[in-house]
């Protein structure tokens, strides 16, 4: 605990399998960019209409999504559906 703020770590996965997470679906097809480190290349990633994903935070006018390979990125709200 630090400054008054619990720091514990949440874990994301049940042991049912399910996932606490909300899961929601690209709306069209679309193309993102991650770096898995501070010295990698920027890779892009292709989804697709239809594709799944889990909402792990949600902005203004983006969501925080994690794909099944455990990779993060900032979408648009109006390009998936919750």
């Amino acid at each position: 605990m630090r400054r008054g703020i619990s720091l514990k770590k949440v874990d994301a996965s049940r042991s049912d399998g399910a996932c606490l997470h909300p899961m929601a679906t690209f709306k069209e097809d679309m193309t993102l960019r991650l770096t898995s480190n501070k010295d990698a290349e920027t890779e892009s990633v292709d989804f697709h209409a239809g594709d799944h994903v889990h909402v792990t935070h949600e902005w203004a006018r983006f969501y925080l999504v994690r794909d099944d390979n455990g990779h993060y990125f900032n979408v648009p709200k109006d390009k998936i559906t919750k």
